[in-house]
């Protein structure tokens, strides 16, 4: 059964959601890609510093989201929301980049290292049980993220002030809020259907308005 995640991200926040690990009414679930399992934001974004559910992106559009990135060997990627370390383990195994993943899900960032350990990625694959906020981006030469609107709209202050110039934000499914994107892919599966935007940091101009 195909099932459309962003159609339920969107309805989760339209439902009260407001990414501060307080669920709304109810029991809102989102169902899992593969159809294999429930999952209970609010179960799962487990501290008040959670700004999003955790919805694993299916592995073609992580092949799309590294693809639109033009992601290099040698390059570094983060991936802010890592939850099972799917995009960082395929940066480091299918791209040859270095990257880290950070969540605040310390159980998630624990099943991420023994992956990496087990596919021999632990010399160029991190995993940080944190705040995304507390990571230094100054960097990186990709970002991605899975995050609903308003949690990029709380991460776009970060992301304006440590970005370099020419570094790529990759984002699944919703957009950064006043920012131009460079690319728009939209993919449709077994999984439903998605969309991927690609932008590149070009600076602020002297008013503090993006550089396009």
């Amino acid at each position: 059964m195909r099932v459309n995640i962003k159609n339920k991200f969107r309805k989760l926040e339209n439902a009260g959601f407001n990414m501060w690990n307080q669920s709304p009414q109810g029991s809102a679930t989102i169902s899992d890609p593969q159809g294999q399992a429930e999952f209970y934001p609010q179960d799962l974004t487990t501290t008040d510093k959670s700004i999003a559910p955790f919805v694993p992106s299916p592995m073609d559009v992580v092949k799309m989201m590294l693809d639109l990135a033009d992601l290099q060997p040698g390059e570094l990627l983060f991936d802010l929301g890592c939850g099972d370390g799917r995009i960082v383990l395929s940066a480091v195994k299918d791209y040859g980049s270095m990257a880290m993943g950070v969540d605040l899900n310390a159980r998630f960032v624990e099943e991420a290292r023994k992956k990496a350990e087990k596919l021999g990625l632990m010399d160029r694959a991190q995993f940080v049980d944190g705040n995304m906020f507390d990571v230094d981006l100054r960097s990186a030469d990709v970002v991605t993220m899975y995050l609903l609107r308003k949690a990029n709209e709380q991460v776009k202050p970060k992301l304006e002030s440590e970005l370099k110039i020419g570094a790529r934000v990759i984002t699944h499914d919703f957009p950064i809020p006043s920012w131009k994107c460079e690319t728009r892919v939209d993919l449709g599966g077994e999984s439903g259907r998605h969309t991927v935007y690609l932008y590149v940091w070009r600076g602020l101009d002297c008013t503090g308005r993006l550089l396009s």
